[in-house]
């Protein structure tokens, strides 16, 4: 299964003058905030579940009073309203009902919105599957870090959100990635959702609803019946000690279902009129420049049951516990866009030195130097 497909979310017209109000204070809204938040997005997807149906959503907020007021229908059976679980940066609405048909359909008033109802993907079931989100990031980053996961962690499908890429069609992306060998599956979801502005001041990323709400959406319905999902960024490395397992196996064996890494910045001298690839990545900090945890989790098992977060699964509660030994994530600092600050090129940071233990492992597992 190698394809591509469109998120086709529900949207608010923007003539029906109703909007989502913002979770971020004036106070702490940056100045390019109205354009990067997501007013209108009512529903990312709605997947199937044993009664019904369960609706992923961007925070609701006031909108939840517009899905009270409207109707939903499955194929022409109507679906009642149950409970809503509210998450930090998503929620999720159950219907209950006979579901009919592959699409879910809602009005209100004289509107009409609709999107398809998922369940999981036959071609990602009992695999290990890879999931990100991705924006205009170089080509060669987004193969080399599959081909990498592939080859180095025992992933076998992978699920990546474009998110208004510019540079490129998803079709491109599809075509590159049939070429990682070893690769068995990969779809690429075209994603026109705004991913959310960040906030001046603590807690600043209350408004990113997008990335938590496609990863809880891939839990319900896409990578639902996956063997294990692995979730990181295009800019970070799962890279295991040899005799250590991959971060699947470990989800996979482990009571929790759940596994983590701990992840540290790494650097690269930039080529001159070319970019940075994973492999360049060798330059390090002492103390460690640290940052958060990423993870892989076995969806429908222990902690996989619960919501799933960019850092961790379940509200980070259980990370610290679920931490292998011997695997880490390299996050590769001159691997950006500079969409949330300027890292890609410019000066060495300082302090950064080349680091002999990241260079070996660099080159044990085969990643690609520019």
């Amino acid at each position: 299964m190698f394809e591509v497909m469109d998120l086709d979310p529900m949207v608010l017209p923007q003539a029906a003058g109703i909007r989502r109000r913002p979770v971020i204070p004036a106070r702490k809204q940056p100045a390019n905030f109205d354009e990067r938040y997501d007013w209108w997005t009512l529903v990312y997807g709605a997947a199937r579940r044993p009664g019904g149906l369960v609706l992923v959503c961007p925070k609701l907020v006031n909108l939840r009073g517009v899905l009270k007021e409207g109707v939903f229908r499955a194929g022409g059976a109507a679906l009642r309203m149950g409970r809503l679980r509210r998450y930090r940066r998503h929620d999720e609405l159950y219907l209950k009902g006979e579901v009919r048909g592959d699409r879910l359909e809602f009005s209100h008033g004289d509107m009409r919105l609709s999107c398809p109802v998922q369940g999981p993907w036959e071609g990602f079931n009992g695999r290990r599957c890879l999931v990100t989100t991705s924006k205009n990031n170089e080509m060669d980053w987004i193969v080399d870090w599959v081909a990498h996961h592939v080859r180095h962690q025992g992933s076998e499908a992978v699920l990546l959100h474009d998110n208004l890429s510019t540079l490129y069609e998803p079709g491109e992306i599809l075509e590159r990635l049939r070429g990682v060998a070893g690769l068995k599956a990969a779809r690429v979801v075209s994603v026109p959702c705004r991913y959310g502005p960040l906030g001046t001041r603590p807690p600043r990323g209350l408004a990113k609803f997008l990335q938590g709400g496609l990863l809880n959406l891939a839990r319900q319905g896409a990578l639902s019946e996956a063997r294990s999902v692995l979730q990181c960024d295009i800019d970070e490395i799962a890279v295991s000690d040899e005799g250590r397992p991959g971060l699947h196996e470990a989800a996979e064996t482990a009571r929790l279902g759940f596994a983590t890494a701990p992840a540290f910045w790494r650097s690269a001298a930039v080529p001159q009129g070319s970019y940075a690839r994973h492999g360049d990545h060798d330059l390090a900090w002492t103390p460690e420049r640290g940052t958060k945890e990423k993870w892989a989790v076995v969806p429908g098992r222990g902690l996989g049951r619960f919501h799933w977060d960019v850092h961790g699964v379940a509200g980070y509660l259980f990370n610290k516990r679920a931490m292998v030994d011997g695997v880490r994530f390299y996050h590769c600092e001159r691997l950006s866009t500079d969409w949330k600050r300027p890292r890609s090129a410019g000066e060495l940071p300082e302090g950064a030195v080349e680091d002999a233990q990241t260079k070996a492992a660099l080159a044990r597992v085969g990643l690609p130097r520019s």
